[in-house]
This record gives C-alpha cells, sequence and structure tokens, in this order.
C-alpha cells in the first residue's frame, strides 16, 4: 500500500492523505463497518499519531 511506502519514509501527511483517499473508496464499496475499511481507519490513526511524535 503506497500510504505505508510513504508512512515509512516519514511522509506522514502524505500518508495521511493516501489513507483518507483509501477509506473513502472502501466505505463507498465494502461499507463504513467492513474489517478492511476498519484496518484503514486504524492506520490513518497510527499515521496521525506518527506525525505528531515526530
Amino acid at each position: 500500500m503506497l500510504s505505508s511506502v510513504l508512512a515509512a519514509l516519514g511522509e506522514f501527511s502524505e500518508a495521511i492523505e493516501e489513507i483518507e483517499t483509501v477509506i473513502e473508496g472502501r466505505e463507498r464499496v465494502l461499507g463504513p463497518s467492513h474489517p478492511w475499511t476498519l484496518v484503514a481507519r486504524e492506520k490513518l490513526a497510527t499515521y496521525r499519531d506518527s506525525r505528531r511524535n515526530a
């Protein structure tokens, strides 16, 4: 996933933008409570925490 690569490079703002796009698509196609959507939301929270701590 592109957001994971961006986060690994320390590009948290870009990673957040990318995962937000992924979440929007997954919610539209799979629904807000689908496990893949929930995993993406967890990644978003992790990226936001990492950005604050960077």
